[in-house]
């Protein structure tokens, strides 16, 4: 649907900003999807409920900070070597959605480290596809002549409102099952 409303040229320019996002949103977290999943288990077996609030806290607020500094750099660093390029707005606009990517990514391999594999796959394979639709179709019908940095923005749209709707389920539902505590982290960095 993007590409019949958008254009060959447009879609060409949302794909090549979007590629970018989705490389560098999997850098901003770090590897904490992957990590969550199996320490998540782990500490559930255990019923160490601390250390999986721990976990939770650590990874949220270095996967936000990792990610808030590579879309700033990218933003800046597409400043200075797109400066005079087709791509330069796309660009600017779709690095924005790297901190939704990123933590969309986080909060699905939370709901796996649970078990909960619907709600892992929700979020970004039937919320964000079906806002993508909805917020497309008014940007097609309601904005003359959008322009692929207005894709790119409703993209990040779409996303933000998938992570966040994520979000709150997950956390919900983590908070129901380990309630509030004390939370304890361990992280090695040698």
């Amino acid at each position: 649907l993007l590409a019949r409303w958008m254009g060959v040229e447009a879609f060409g320019v949302y794909s090549y900003a979007w590629a970018w996002v989705a490389g560098l949103s999997t850098l901003a977290s770090l590897g904490f999807p992957g990590t969550s999943v199996r320490f998540l288990a782990t500490y559930r077996v255990q019923a160490n409920d601390a250390r999986v609030r721990g976990l939770l806290r650590f990874s949220r607020v270095l996967t936000l900070g990792s990610s808030l500094v590579i879309a700033a750099g990218a933003m800046a660093l597409a400043t200075v070597f797109a400066r005079h390029s087709p791509y330069l707005h796309a660009l600017q606009a779709a690095f924005l959605g790297i901190p939704p990517m990123a933590f969309l990514g986080l909060e699905a391999a939370y709901a796996r480290g649970f078990h909960w594999m619907a709600l892992s796959m929700v979020a970004e394979q039937i919320v964000r596809p079906v806002a993508l639709m909805i917020l497309g179709w008014i940007l097609m019908h309601f904005v003359a002549g959008a322009t692929a940095p207005d894709y790119a923005l409703m993209c990040v749209a779409a996303y933000s409102i998938a992570v966040l709707g994520q979000h709150i389920v997950v956390h919900k539902r983590i908070h129901a099952t380990i309630g509030a505590g004390a939370a304890t982290a361990r992280a090695r960095f040698a």
